[in-house]
């Protein structure tokens, strides 16, 4: 079962992808979207590094920002950036 918050391919308005974004970091989910899904780990329970990610789950990520990226204009990294200033 992926944990990726659902995304609709049918709305690619700012709104909407900042929505989804916002849920991503929600779950703690969030990764630098220059990444490869695959390589992003964190740090398990025992102390080892294991990917965060599941290769069904990184390929549904690799489909939602190829999305994403195809909007002319839209910088998802400000959606980061401004996440990140709140949390300071």
């Amino acid at each position: 079962m992926s944990r990726i918050p659902e995304f609709d391919y049918n709305d690619l308005s700012p709104e909407a992808i900042n929505n989804w974004i916002i849920q991503l970091h929600g779950l703690g989910l969030d990764y630098h979207f220059d990444d490869d899904p695959v390589d992003v780990v964190c740090k398990g329970s025992n102390g080892d590094f294991v990917r965060t990610f599941t290769d069904e789950e990184a390929n549904e990520l690799d489909a939602i920002m190829e999305s994403i990226y195809s909007v002319k204009g839209y910088d998802p990294f400000e959606t980061l950036v401004l996440l990140s200033q709140q949390e300071d």
